[in-house]
């Protein structure tokens, strides 16, 4: 927290996060959706939308008016050193050797695997874990028992019998399935659906 003394007894390797967080690095959808639901986006500096392709109406307006800046396809290390990064947040997995640079230059990272969650819910819970390191605790826990309160009062018994298609379009315009196991599907499942193909 804000103030309080940096522990000396941490394990080797533990990276240690001192509140608050300012110009964060989001490269992620899911985190920037999390981190605009609580009410987040001042903390951060840098995205990876585009105002053009963005469905987040807060985000589409800082970067409209420059209060964001959208990440490049390599990382800008100078630019990340000039503007005091603090974190940087990457979707699922990072090259080692971006990995190495980010460390040698002191900037903290960590990997969002919220999309390997295979419940609705737990995909959310992630909120949590960005409102406790942007000091949002209250607003995160809040969005998640509004989220929860929803799921608690679907009548599933209700939605029996209707049929639905759910595909995305990957960023190469071809259209694919859901893996099966993730939350997407439980969330099919969840509503007395089937997935398919089911294998």
């Amino acid at each position: 927290p804000e103030g309080a003394e940096i522990p000396t007894d941490v394990p080797e390797g533990a990276t240690i996060l001192q509140l608050p967080l300012s110009n964060v690095v989001l490269s992620t959808s899911a985190g920037i959706s999390q981190v605009a639901a609580i009410g987040g986006l001042d903390s951060v500096h840098m995205v990876s939308m585009k105002a053009s392709s963005c469905y987040i109406e807060p985000v589409v307006e800082r970067l409209n008016d420059g209060r964001l800046t959208t990440l490049g396809d390599e990382l800008d290390y100078e630019y990340l050193v000039e503007h005091n990064t603090s974190l940087c947040v990457f979707n699922g997995e990072i090259d080692d050797a971006v990995a190495e640079k980010l460390d040698g230059l002191g900037i903290a990272w960590f990997l969002d695997h919220s999309n390997r969650e295979d419940h609705p819910l737990a995909r959310v819970e992630w909120t949590k874990l960005y409102g406790a390191l942007l000091g949002l605790d209250d607003e995160a826990q809040a969005v998640f028992d509004e989220n929860k309160a929803i799921v608690d009062a679907l009548n599933f018994d209700e939605m029996s019998g209707k049929t639905a298609v759910a595909f995305f379009i990957n960023s190469k315009g071809v259209p694919q399935v859901y893996n099966m196991g993730d939350y997407t599907c439980k969330m099919i499942e969840m509503a007395g659906g089937t997935p398919y193909p089911s294998d």
